[in-house]
């Protein structure tokens, strides 16, 4: 492994799971034959994209939400099965961050909204206990940063923000296009794909 002194890591298949079939059964049950052509795992449309960066409110993506799906789901009813894909947080995986926090800087850049957001926070004090922010040096949401992984102006953005050079930083992610944008920026990356772990990685 080449030499660096920052890691910036993925939330979502790294430290949770996702279970997108969740998601997608959950609004099949509501009537929403056709949750694919609105939302994709590793691609979204403009009403979900700007979610989140946080450039659209909780409210206007509820109603857009039931604009584009002809709908007139709840907004709670739409909460729930949105976080359906929410799975459990990756005891092990945590772990192994405090250990290695040690010995590198970490910092997280995680693709979400505010309504995951305030799901598994509070899924993380409940089961884990404290704050996930506290793991790390810093943890950045696109809806906070307005800015989504693959596009480099988050990465820069962080990058600037905590004086970090991209040749002492490493990435990583579950998602090739994300991992492909750091690399293009001067990081070092890893592309991490079950079954592997992060705790599997050799640093």
């Amino acid at each position: 492994m080449q030499s660096f002194k920052n890691i910036i890591f993925d939330l979502g298949g790294i430290f949770i799971d996702i279970h997108y079939l969740r998601t997608k059964k959950a609004f099949e049950s509501l009537g929403i034959m056709d949750f694919d052509s609105f939302f994709m795992q590793h691609h979204s449309n403009p009403l979900f994209a700007g979610f989140e960066k946080g450039l659209v409110t909780d409210e206007d993506f509820f109603e857009g939400f039931r604009k584009e799906t002809n709908t007139s789901l709840s907004d709670e009813q739409i909460t729930k099965a949105w976080n359906a894909m929410l799975g459990d947080f990756r005891k092990s995986s945590i772990d192994w961050l405090k250990k290695i926090s040690a010995d590198y800087k970490v910092f997280l850049y995680s693709n979400t909204n505010r309504v995951h957001h305030i799901f598994f926070s509070k899924l993380f004090a409940d089961t884990i206990g404290g704050t996930l922010e506290s793991l790390f040096e810093k943890a950045y949401f696109s809806h906070e940063l307005h800015h989504r992984k693959p596009d480099a102006a988050g990465f820069l953005a962080i990058l600037q923000q905590q004086g970090l050079a991209a040749g002492e930083t490493l990435f990583i992610d579950d998602t090739p296009i994300n991992v492909e944008a750091a690399s293009a920026l001067g990081m070092h990356t890893i592309l991490l794909q079950s079954p592997m772990r992060v705790e599997d990685i050799k640093l």
